[in-house]
């Protein structure tokens, strides 16, 4: 599964560092340079070879729960029953959010469509102005 790659083109732009005659290492899409790891540059390699991989060479567990390559036969049943049991919490939520938006619906009025030149009537109770009110003023 390793191979060796040499290189003997000091000029190439994809060289190792080393130079002419440098050796690299490739197992399993992880390069090796002179035995230390070298995660690659491209974005999507990076992200399949994760640091736990690239130090223990095996995919690490998530919740005591192995990769699907690694599953037995009680773990796939009890996964199985897990997508279940989520794919019905999913419907139950959805049912209740409808439940909820025509509830909130029923009791909301719709906003007015306001157009330019309609009369409306305000409330001053949020409007501050530097006007004494005409029912408090001292004039006679």
């Amino acid at each position: 599964m390793a191979r060796i790659q040499e290189n003997n083109e000091a000029n190439d732009v994809s060289a190792p560092v080393g130079g002419e005659g440098h050796q690299q290492l490739e197992q399993d899409g992880v390069h090796f340079d002179n035995g230390r790891a070298i995660i690659p540059d491209d974005a999507e390699l990076r992200r399949e070879i994760e640091k736990f991989e690239a130090n223990y060479g095996y995919e690490p567990t998530y919740g005591g729960i192995p990769s699907a390559k690694q599953c037995l036969p009680a773990v796939e049943e009890r996964m199985t029953t897990l997508n279940k049991v989520q794919e019905e919490l999913k419907f139950c939520l959805e049912e209740a959010q409808s439940r909820m938006k025509l509830q909130f619906n029923q009791h909301v009025k719709k906003t007015p469509q306001w157009k330019s030149g309609d009369k409306v009537r305000l409330s001053s109770k949020h409007i501050s102005t530097s006007a004494q009110p005409q029912n408090l003023s001292t004039d006679g």
